[in-house]
């Protein structure tokens, strides 16, 4: 599984039933694909499966995203919601089957992102306002006014 899909996996395996409440949408294609939205352990999760039309438990969506082995480097980056805090998203094929197929899309989002100046370390291609934030956060590390 791509390391940066672990906090996600482990929330799914944590999440309870009580609160979880899966939707579906119509792609612009009129493909259906089902969608999630959970707080879990202080992080508000979405994730959104392209082409599914059953209900999928947390476990199981746990299982397909750990299956997913890589993730494109310009299908992830943080994001800063409308309240400016820093969330991670992620598009990403998963090798694993759901209903007979690996022809589905998962899209992963997730705030606050805790871990995203490490991750943003890691990528090979940031764009601009990627590297403009690691300089910042590189600064305001170095400042104690900060």
């Amino acid at each position: 599984m791509n390391a940066n899909l672990i906090a996600t996996a482990e929330a799914l395996n944590l999440a309870p039933l009580t609160k979880w409440h899966p939707n579906f949408y119509p792609n612009r294609r009129g493909v259906w694909g089902m969608w999630v939205q959970f707080w879990q352990a202080g992080i508000y999760h979405m994730i959104s499966i392209h082409n599914c039309s059953t209900i999928l438990r947390p476990r199981e969506i746990a299982e397909l995203i750990e299956g997913i082995e890589s993730i494109d480097e310009f299908r992830w980056g943080i994001y800063m919601n409308g309240k400016n805090v820093p969330g991670f998203y992620a598009s990403a094929r998963s090798g694993r089957l759901l209903s007979g197929s690996t022809d589905h899309w998962y899209m992963i989002s997730r705030s606050p992102e805790r871990s995203f100046r490490r991750m943003l370390r890691l990528k090979r291609n940031p764009n601009e306002e990627e590297v403009d934030l690691v300089s910042y956060l590189d600064l305001a590390g170095e400042d104690p006014r900060l």
